[in-house]
């Protein structure tokens, strides 16, 4: 909504902005500048007066107006009123807008309130004579009147009328009457409710009507009151929705073209449609019928006056209405040379009593009207009634059953996308892909706007169940006589994707074959069992609980032998300034046998690796290596083809040399054993004690990197910590430690005879001074 202080515009003659003046609003005489805001009767009649005098005046509310008279006709000029939704009450009977002559009026954002008179709009022009007549432009305006002394909330007749935004006509005769012989009139967007006539009344002479988005409800009479006069009629009424309404639409067409398509009608008292061809062509395409009832006196809920004109129900729905007596879907054929078709269409799902049907066609038994019944779903049919023979020729291609009639399974009118409510098909219902999808003439979406033609076929009703889209990015690598794919997943449409299905054949070959690789979501597979060196095609679909949508673009490829897979068991035994490995061969050879296999090796954390070929053998041994230092190495096989890919790497270290005594513990003369291993083969070692260095010997390595010495610890060597050291070439290779304790002293025999004895002696002497001390007479006083 604009600012309600936003400065007032006006645009107009000096002629004009003088009379303007008159009426008590000031008017600058430059069109630049600003006037007072609009807020009484006077003020909008002093308005009208300025535009009346050919000038193009812009007005703003700043508030609500209650009119104290009439508002003077506008006849001339350009007015536009900026409403700020305010409201313009009339309660005294007085006149609202009255537009005439060439005028041109544009209202935004304004409620219009003709509760004690009306029309609030009435625009009146010259038939067939668009120069000598008015323009209404309205956008968001709303607009009301008292049921049964307004004539309509908006009249309009033979002007030039737009309507867009959220505009809404209710309260009244009419919500909107609309009268057009020129031009074009355009809808978008308007909501009528609550009217003792018709929610919205058009006829159309050689002009073009074109309306969209319209919710029609709580109409007295018709919620669609549509007649065309002449040939030169266009009318076409899309995504809108007629609602409980008395009846839902009627339609005469006298001579044009009427589309009403992707809409629905639903809730009518009476009948739901009601259609007169009487010429020209009228066509109701992806259009819901349902709610509706036809209690036995009046009408069939669609009900068809067949005449001169052709008439074509196509991708429509027309279920869950009540008939007592009387057909769902009734064609009178008068034989005056239109014709009529059904196509594509479910007519099925009603709830019938007494003696109704689904469809009715009476046609005169002399010069009938030619008819087609095709590519549909009818529930029952008179077998009397002229229609049962075309539902029951399997030349039409109808799902009719007349002993068991098809139940349609179809979803609850719900928000499914687009404009309007539609009835969604279940999954496995037999409209789903039953229709023929070169059908012409071909609309292109259905009435929720999703594509008509989903999945391998197309379903018959107005909306079309939307079948997984394709897969895209389709990718195949060739291996021994299979082929592995994967793709994209695509779209799931209406129900989550269940399953792909793989499809191949030879380049050039007219058919198909199914991959049967079981049921799953993965977006990869593998077909196997193709011949090597032949070119193959392959697709893929999604599927649902649908059905399959649609295949893949192709790819080709060609099976052939491949590298081989990664031989397995691979280990690292640690030798002599070496490493052994052994393997075992690959479980899949390629399909071209194992010719010999690449091993790699370098020392761990090395950038680069050292690579070389074994032909036959599946082990090897990499010498020449530094002890202690770890190594890692990994293998690969060979065939015809090539070198398959490397397995993990495995680690080993090639121990140091070391030496290990005999005794790490003796005295001079004991004999220890040194042994060596992994030594180079031979060279030779020399043994020396520390740390007195005492030569000990020297030795020839043997061939597998060992020697054994044993010497005697010499008599000199002082006891404590020792180390036994070998050298090769000058230098310490490798060391143990030896410990040397002392030797004991030497006994005599004379010595050890006398030992005892002194002893002995001296212990006796010792108790007999003690004896003779105790005898002693005491000295003291």
């Amino acid at each position: 909504m604009r600012a309600m202080n936003r400065a007032t515009r006006v645009a107009t003659s000096a002629t004009a902005a003088a009379a303007f003046a008159l009426g008590g609003v000031l008017v600058a005489s430059s069109p630049a500048l600003a006037a007072t805001p609009v807020a009484s009767t006077t003020d909008l009649n002093s308005a009208i007066a300025a535009a009346n005098l050919g000038g193009a005046v812009e007005v703003e509310l700043t508030g609500g107006i209650l009119l104290d008279g009439d508002l003077a006709p506008l006849t001339a000029g350009s007015l536009t009123i900026d409403g700020n939704g305010f409201t313009i009450t009339s309660t005294g009977g007085y006149r609202l807008f009255d537009i005439g002559g060439t005028a041109s009026f544009t209202a935004n954002e304004l409620r219009l309130d003709a509760a004690a008179g009306g029309p609030a709009i009435e625009a009146t022009g010259i038939s067939g004579d668009a120069g000598a007549s008015p323009t209404v432009s309205l956008t968001d305006v709303e607009a009301f009147g008292a049921s049964g002394f307004a004539q309509a909330a908006v009249s309009v007749t033979d002007a030039a009328l737009s309507i867009s935004g959220a505009s809404y006509f209710h309260d009244s005769v009419y919500g909107l009457d609309l009268a057009i012989s020129f031009g074009t009139a355009t809808i978008t967007g308007l909501r009528t409710s609550d009217t003792d006539e018709c929610g919205l009344g058009v006829t159309v002479w050689d002009a073009t009507f074109t309306a969209s988005g319209l919710d029609v409800s709580g109409a007295g009479c018709a919620g669609l009151a549509l007649s065309t006069m002449d040939p030169g009629s266009v009318v076409t009424i899309s995504d809108s929705t007629f609602s409980s309404n008395y009846e839902g639409a009627l339609v005469v067409n006298y001579g044009g073209t009427i589309d009403l398509r992707d809409s629905r009608i639903t809730g009518s008292a009476d009948v739901q449609l009601d259609i007169l061809a009487n010429d020209g062509e009228t066509r109701v395409t992806n259009v819901t019928i349902d709610d509706g009832r036809s209690p036995g006196t009046g009408y069939p809920v669609v009900f068809v006056s067949q005449n001169w004109g052709d008439l074509v129900i196509a991708h429509s729905t027309i279920t869950g209405n009540e008939a007592v007596d009387l057909p769902v879907v009734g064609v009178n054929d008068c034989g005056c040379g239109g014709s009529f078709r059904l196509d594509h269409t479910i007519v099925a799902g009603n709830a019938l009593s007494g003696t109704a049907a689904d469809v009715s066609y009476y046609a005169n038994p002399v010069t009938p009207s030619p008819q087609e019944l095709s590519w549909s779903l009818i529930g029952t049919i008179d077998p009397s009634d002229a229609a049962y023979a075309l539902a029951t020729d399997p030349a039409n291609d109808n799902l009719f059953d007349p002993d068991d009639p098809i139940d349609p399974e179809l979803g609850p009118a719900q928000n499914n996308g687009g404009p309007t409510s539609t009835r969604l098909p279940l999954a496995g219902s037999p409209v789903v892909d039953a229709g023929d999808p070169d059908f012409a003439p071909p609309p292109t979406a259905d009435a929720r706007g999703m594509d008509r033609v989903s999945g391998l076929a197309i379903d018959l009703g107005a909306a079309e169940a939307q079948f997984p889209g394709t897969p895209t990015d389709l990718v195949a690598t060739p291996g021994d006589a299979e082929i592995g794919l994967a793709w994209t997943a695509p779209a799931s449409g209406d129900s989550p994707i269940t399953d792909y299905i793989v499809e191949f054949r030879e380049v050039g070959a007219p058919s198909w074959f199914t991959f049967l690789d079981g049921t799953g979501t993965a977006t990869a597979t593998t077909v196997t069992g193709l011949t090597n060196d032949t070119d193959y095609e392959f697709r893929v679909y999604a599927e649902s609980a649908y059905g399959p949508g649609g295949p893949s673009a192709p790819v080709t490829a060609t099976p052939s032998a491949v590298v081989p897979g990664i031989p397995t068991d691979l280990t690292a035994a640690p030798g002599n300034a070496e490493i052994t490995l052994n393997w075992s061969p690959p479980l899949y050879d390629g399909g071209s046998p194992v010719t010999g296999y690449r091993y790699e090796y370098r020392a761990l954390g090395d950038p680069s690796w050292i690579a070389y070929d074994v032909i036959g053998a599946t082990n090897a041994t990499q010498g020449a290596l530094t002890r202690g230092t770890t190594y890692e190495f990994r293998i690969a096989a060979t065939n015809a083809i090539g070198t398959g890919a490397f397995s993990d790497p495995v680690q080993a270290t090639p121990p140091l040399a070391s030496l290990h005594l005999s005794r790490t513990d003796g005295k001079a003369g004991d004999e220890v054993t040194v042994t060596g291993s992994y030594f180079d083969p031979a060279a030779d070692v020399s043994l020396v004690l520390h740390s007195t260095p005492v030569a000990l010997g020297t030795r020839t390595i043997s061939p597998l990197g060992t020697f054994s010495l044993t010497f005697v610890i010499p008599a000199d060597v002082p006891p404590g910590a020792h180390t036994v050291t070998a050298s090769v070439g000058g230098s310490v290779v490798a060391s143990a430690a030896l410990n040397v304790t002392a030797a004991a002293l030497p006994v005599t025999g004379d010595t050890a005879q006398n030992a005892l004895p002194l002893g002995l002696l001296l212990l006796l002497t010792g108790a007999l001074a003690l004896v003779a001390a105790r005898r002693r007479p005491s000295t003291r006083p």
